[in-house]
This record gives C-alpha cells, sequence and structure tokens, in this order.
C-alpha cells in the first residue's frame, strides 16, 4: 500500500518541477488517468487533496475491449508466444473490478465526493465544450471566451486533421503553446 501512495507523492513533485521550468504554478493541469486513479483515489486524494476528478462514464463494452486490446499488446512486447486471450480477458475483468471495488469504497466518504464530477462518454463525445463548461460551473469556474475559442479551434482541427488521415495526407500535430487554460 506504502507504493501506490509513494508513487503518488514522485508525480506531485514531478509535475511541481514541470510547473516551475514552464513558468506555469498559476495554470490547472489537466491530467488523463484512465482507471489507474480509480483504484489508487484515496492515495491520490491523499497527495492531491484539492484536486477536482472528473470521472468519465464510458460504456463497459467500450473499456474492457480496450483494455483487453492494450494488455495484449503490452504482453506482445514480452512474450516470446501470442497471449492467451483468454487470459487477457480475466485479468482485465479481475483487474476492473478490484477498481471499481477500491473506487466505491473511497466515494463512500463525503469529502471525496465534493471535488468529483461524473460526466457520460456520449455526451462528451457529442458536445465536448458544453461539457468542459459544465465540469467548469460544477466547480464555480468560468470558461474564458480565449478557452472556448481554443477547444473550438482544437475541436474543428482534430476533425480536419482526421479527414485528412482518412485520404492518406498526415499534417503535423497540433499545438497549442501559449493557451491559458
Amino acid at each position: 500500500e506504502e507504493i501506490p501512495l509513494a508513487a503518488y507523492q514522485r508525480y506531485r513533485l514531478f509535475l511541481q518541477q514541470v510547473q516551475l521550468r514552464r513558468g506555469s504554478q498559476a495554470r490547472r493541469y489537466v491530467l488523463k488517468g484512465q482507471l489507474i486513479h480509480l483504484q489508487y483515489l484515496d492515495e491520490l486524494r491523499s497527495v492531491f487533496p484539492d484536486a477536482r476528478v472528473i470521472w468519465c462514464h464510458r460504456p463497459a463494452e467500450q473499456v474492457v475491449g480496450s483494455l483487453c486490446s492494450l494488455r495484449k499488446s503490452q504482453q506482445e512486447v514480452f512474450l516470446s508466444v501470442a497471449p492467451d486471450r483468454s487470459e487477457v480477458g480475466r485479468g482485465v475483468l479481475k483487474y476492473l473490478s478490484v477498481a471499481l471495488g477500491r473506487a466505491g469504497e473511497v466515494l463512500q466518504q463525503a469529502e471525496t465526493t465534493e471535488h468529483l464530477v461524473h460526466v457520460q462518454y456520449e455526451s462528451l463525445v457529442a458536445d465536448p465544450v458544453a461539457v468542459v463548461e459544465k465540469i467548469y460551473e460544477s466547480y464555480g469556474w468560468r470558461v474564458s471566451e480565449e478557452h472556448r475559442e481554443a477547444m473550438e479551434m482544437y475541436l474543428a482541427e482534430a476533425v480536419a486533421q482526421r479527414s485528412r488521415s482518412e485520404i492518406g495526407c498526415v499534417s503535423p500535430p497540433i499545438s497549442l503553446t501559449g493557451v491559458q487554460w
């Protein structure tokens, strides 16, 4: 149990170094953690007590399929034989069960839920700007016009990039340096 706590403590130091080097101490950071943070939500909250957690709920069949694909790819790197798909599936289901069970225990505590927002994946995909605005609103924050424009520009470029990729054109990655999030 000390290992996840120590990992989060080191992670906090790393993020503080990034902030100092970039001169971005006043900015908010958005960190995507997938399921690992659910499993260690208690440790995350103890090291980052002011953190706001957004739990994006995705259909279970998509999560399981995605995790199975990820785990299979990871195993292919280290195994000399093809991974056993049944074993991969059982491992993913066990992992999800443990992660969701631990998250459920932590979510019983009132102080955890005050900084937690639940988002439906379908809503996020359908209207990401509106969902981000609702998230901000739930924390008493406001999305600036500059932030809204940056999100809209990013989304428009992402759609254009996907369209170009579908016809065989590749463009450089999008950079939003200098934008205050």
